[in-house]
């Protein structure tokens, strides 16, 4: 990952652990030139209006950057970057506030945040994780979830998926800091006590959540959720800020996004369907068997090749249970009149001849 990427996820809030290490490596770096490009991205979205004299610029400038000489140790024999040579006075101002912050932050989160949990499947199984508040998750086949193992004093819980994943949220009161004059909707309801934030990172999406029901799947880069009860908000992670998307799901819609599509969103009249893997079977709606390959894929290790393309566009509708992938293969091959080769991984499926 591109430094100037990572310094982008740092600033979504969305980097693990090991990210945020190999962040602080970069930044004792002090290469300025190749974190300007977002800085002054973020710095010209925030300061709109704002002026500071020249007199007190030069001084904050000049007291910032004694500090960032000295948290990163310049190298005696190598010259400084000049912040000037892009960026105007306020953003080198804010550009350098922003290292010493980030910095700052990334040094107390590698010496004092607890490491992540790791809790992941392999393929064609399942499990259980319980997470650290009561909230469940449930795991599919060659799926990761990461999260903190104490979440007690935290108002944002956070959870890290690769795969495929369903959810049920407990809600959670915020542990301080709450404002009476605060509302918050949940579930058609209005209270006054505000939620601890549960927030579901994804590679392009970020799944905010209160308390409620719902399937994510992140399978190369392409997203999907299905909301099953409750709210829930999305937020899709475009780069350029202006391009990023909101929407409110509510329960029996079906989004989707992926790293060059928009967020998409249609309703599905059984949102259970997509979930039924939890009770060990799998569901395709009307799939072509190219699309049940790459499924098969992900979550079993499966390679099914076709003999020709008009074999791979068969759609097919049914489930199977999911540690008994055969009894899907041979209702495929009685379905089409197929004929299957089968060596351990590897799955061909023929015309009869």
């Amino acid at each position: 990952m591109k430094k100037q990427e990572l310094l982008r996820k740092y600033l979504d809030d969305r980097c693990s652990h090991e990210e945020l290490q190999r962040l602080y490596t970069y930044l004792q770096e002090d290469d300025e030139d190749e974190y300007r490009e977002i800085l002054y991205e973020i710095w010209s979205k925030l300061d709109q209006g704002r002026k500071v004299d020249k007199q007190t610029t030069e001084r904050m400038f000049g007291n910032i950057k004694s500090t960032i000489v000295e948290m990163q140790g310049r190298k005696k024999d190598r010259p400084a970057a000049p912040f000037h040579k892009i960026l105007n006075p306020y953003t080198r101002v804010a550009a350098a506030v922003t290292i010493v912050l980030i910095a700052s932050v990334l040094i107390f989160r590698f010496f004092f945040y607890a490491p992540l949990i790791t809790a992941d499947t392999s393929y064609g199984k399942t499990r259980i994780v319980n997470l650290p508040d009561g909230s469940v998750v449930y795991l599919y086949a060659n799926s990761k979830v990461r999260y903190s193992d104490d979440w007690s004093l935290v108002n944002h819980r956070e959870v890290w998926l690769d795969g495929e994943a369903f959810f049920k949220v407990e809600r959670k009161l915020e542990v301080q800091g709450r404002d009476k004059n605060d509302l918050v909707i949940v579930s058609d309801e209005v209270t006054t006590q505000k939620h601890k934030k549960f927030t579901v990172h994804t590679s392009n999406l970020d799944i905010e959540v209160i308390g409620t029901r719902f399937n994510v799947k992140d399978r190369r880069g392409e997203i999907q959720v299905v909301l099953n009860s409750g709210q829930i908000k999305l937020k899709t992670l475009a780069r350029d800020l202006d391009a990023r998307e909101e929407y409110l799901m509510k329960p029996g819609d079906l989004a989707q996004v992926g790293p060059n599509k928009p967020l998409a969103v249609k309703t599905v009249k059984e949102p259970d369907l997509y979930s039924l893997w939890k009770k060990n079977e799998l569901y395709f709606d009307n799939l072509s068997l190219q699309e049940i390959a790459v499924e098969l894929n992900d979550s079993h290790g499966i390679q099914l090749q076709f003999e020709n393309q008009e074999i791979a566009n068969l759609r097919f509708t049914g489930s199977t249970p999911v540690d008994n992938l055969q009894i899907l293969l041979t209702t495929i091959q009685k379905s089409f009149e197929l004929e299957i080769i089968q060596y351990k991984n590897e799955v061909m499926l023929k015309d009869k001849k």
